[in-house]
């Protein structure tokens, strides 16, 4: 398992279950997740880490490294300060490990041809989360990683090259993880604040008192402070200086609450496929179903992931199956719908009123997307 993706707790075994994805880096350890909890349980703060000029001034040669007191000294706060400086690296053009056709903010300054000696600011930051929660699962199903830049100096400045900068590499975020595994690594490790952090939510959540209190968290190394970095166009004489840092606060978290299916089956899939209550860890995996259920099961997991057209194809089965079952044909409507595939949708939404009993609470809802259309 190497990217985390949501919890669940058992209620039957009192055991909390980490739900992850398989990848070829990096791997995932407990202590950074021991790292989260302790910052949102304890500290009531989301971790962060900054590389900032010491005195704030630009000039600094030496720039200081300050985190939140949870992850001092852990493996979390070391991969939030590796992620953070090669960032700034990446940005001034000073190590060559990018994705073709990609413009640093080097490059972008001196296409702007500005004349002025700039300081901006550059941070990771979780924007547009969108997180399930239900009774007793947590699981994300969106988590873009995106930059953000500031102009700190001179301030009237609007820095076009910082901005288009950070856009770009947010869009990319996912290639330069593939470069860099580090970014990957500073991706999972928001990934465990966004999961901690809604574990409250949660109807029926886990108790982590020992985790709080009695585990011992390994200390890693990180230094206090590093030197600051720059890069000097000189047909303009002008000084490029960045500085910044990683927010795990989430802009636009959405935590969905629903009274739905998806997230039962989904518990029970992941459960029951657990060889016994002294296992550890194991692998799921989504086997192809011989049953309404399994497809309709499958489908209603990949529509809330936002996989669309897996689950397109998986209702196609179920109601090959089934074909009376209307809130198949509802949910075939609404995936249909996000796919841009608006007569399409209309048409199963047709069969859900046909079919639906005539108190259904849905059937206003379908008669109005199908006027919409």
């Amino acid at each position: 398992m190497a990217k985390p993706v949501g919890l669940i707790f058992d209620s039957h075994s009192g055991d909390t279950i980490i739900i992850g994805e398989k990848t070829k880096t990096p791997k995932l350890f407990l202590d950074d997740f021991i790292c989260a909890l302790r910052s949102l349980y304890l500290y009531g703060a989301y971790p962060q880490l900054t590389i900032d000029p010491s005195g704030n001034t630009p000039e600094s040669k030496w720039h200081q490294v300050k985190m939140t007191k949870a992850i001092e000294s852990t493996r979390f706060g070391r991969v939030l300060f590796e992620g953070d400086y090669l960032l700034k690296k990446i940005s001034l053009n000073l190590v060559k490990i990018k994705p073709p056709k990609f413009k640093t903010y080097y490059h972008l300054f001196v296409e702007e041809r500005q004349e002025d000696t700039v300081y901006s600011r550059f941070w990771f930051k979780p924007s547009g989360v969108d997180v399930l929660v239900s009774k007793n699962i947590v699981f994300i199903n969106k988590f873009p990683v995106q930059v953000f830049s500031e102009t700190l100096y001179p301030k009237h400045l609007k820095d076009k090259a910082a901005i288009e900068f950070s856009q770009a590499f947010s869009r990319r975020f996912d290639e330069f993880a593939k470069y860099c595994p580090v970014l990957e690594d500073l991706e999972n490790l928001l990934r465990w604040v966004c999961i901690t952090g809604s574990v409250s939510h949660m109807e029926n959540a886990p108790d982590f008192k020992f985790w709080l209190s009695d585990y011992r968290i390994k200390k890693a190394e990180i230094p206090e402070r590093v030197k600051g970095l720059n890069n000097i166009y000189g047909d303009l004489d002008s000084v490029l200086r960045v500085s910044g840092g990683v927010d795990s606060t989430f802009l636009n978290l959405r935590l969905k609450a629903k009274d739905v299916a998806a997230p039962d089956d989904l518990v029970n899939l992941v459960v029951n496929s657990r060889p016994s209550y002294g296992t550890l860890t194991w692998e799921f995996s989504f086997k192809e179903p011989d049953s309404f259920m399994g497809w309709y099961t499958k489908a209603t997991v990949m529509h809330d992931l936002g996989r669309y057209k897996e689950a397109l194809t998986y209702y196609d089965e179920a109601l090959k199956l089934d074909p009376q079952d209307f809130t198949a044909w509802y949910n075939k409507g609404e995936v249909l719908e996000y796919l841009n595939r608006a007569e399409e949708a209309a048409k199963a939404y047709e069969m859900f009123i046909k079919l639906a009993p005539v108190d259904d609470a849905d059937i206003k809802r379908a008669k109005d997307k199908i006027l919409r259309r």
